[in-house]
């Protein structure tokens, strides 16, 4: 069993409900004793509720996941929260993303062309004076 506790699937159906008594029993078991594996149940368990709000659970745990969640009032909970979560973020990505490099080049035009304005004001001023000297 301790080489199977490794495997994704397995753990999925341990959250789900699905495992043999004997083999939840021993992963739970081995999950008592090594945090490592303890950690990995729980970003598991995140992984599967996120998957179900974004519709990429397969079938076979779709359905399994939908009775668990019948009667876990914790995971109807963070599935409240995961779904507003994934609601508020797509309506983030509606604004265009506008690279640095483009505000830089315009930046760099409009110095441009301010001292281009600045310099033709100079020689006006110059060729007036000259203009004034010479009268």
């Amino acid at each position: 069993m301790e080489q199977k506790i490794l495997d994704q699937t397995t753990m999925i159906q341990y959250l789900l409900g699905l495992l043999s008594e004997d083999d939840r029993s021993r992963l739970e078991e081995t999950l008592f004793k090594n945090d490592e594996y303890f950690d990995d149940l729980v970003a598991l368990e995140d992984d599967l509720i996120d998957d179900y709000v974004n519709d990429r659970l397969p079938d076979s745990f779709r359905t399994a996941f939908e009775e668990k969640l019948k009667s876990n009032p914790h995971w109807k909970q963070r599935l409240g929260v995961a779904g507003a979560l994934s609601r508020h973020a797509a309506g983030l990505r509606t604004k265009p993303f506008r690279p640095r490099h483009q505000n830089f080049r315009l930046t760099l035009l409009a110095g441009a062309a301010a001292a281009l304005v600045l310099f033709s004001i100079a020689a006006w001023q110059v060729i007036e004076q000259r203009g004034n000297l010479e009268t």
